[in-house]
């Protein structure tokens, strides 16, 4: 019988540190762009939304979904408490978007050495976050409207 190679072995305590650095990492990146101006040319609007590639590296090369879930928590402590910006219902579509969308794009890719698998997962991490935000809207909007 043939087994089966596991991806990550990690022990808890490595899988710990990869949660806290996502966090740290993540959190303190989302409050520089918080702080960060937006350029605004005409009606088009320049910002940086956030670094995705921070804890898309730690969810490559570790364990996506330790990265995912302190990237998130990093995000809303970091960027949203801190700052004063905290929405509960909000900040949970926010967690679980960002977890979702990490969490797929770290696991998609086997190679990390393969530049266009890389760019590919970066490129899907920011579909699913953008996606996910974009039915919640939706929903929301379909929601209050039926209401009515």
């Amino acid at each position: 019988m043939a087994t089966t190679k596991t991806r990550y072995n990690l022990t808890e305590q490595q899988k710990m540190m990869v949660f806290i650095l996502s966090m740290s990492l993540f959190g303190m990146a989302t409050m520089i762009s918080e702080l960060l101006p937006e350029l605004q040319v005409g009606i088009v609007e320049f910002q940086v939304e956030y670094f995705l590639f921070i804890p898309l590296t730690l969810a490559i090369l570790f364990h996506p979904l330790q990265a995912a879930l302190g990237a998130a928590v990093g995000r809303i402590i970091f960027g949203e408490i801190m700052l004063g910006q905290f929405e509960a219902l909000g900040e949970i579509e926010s967690f679980l978007a960002l977890v979702l969308s990490l969490y797929i794009a770290g696991i998609i890719v086997r190679d990390p050495s393969n530049k266009k698998m890389v760019g590919f997962a970066a490129l899907l991490a920011v579909v699913i976050d953008q996606f996910i935000s974009m039915a919640v809207d939706i929903g929301k909007v379909w929601i209050g409207v039926e209401e009515l």
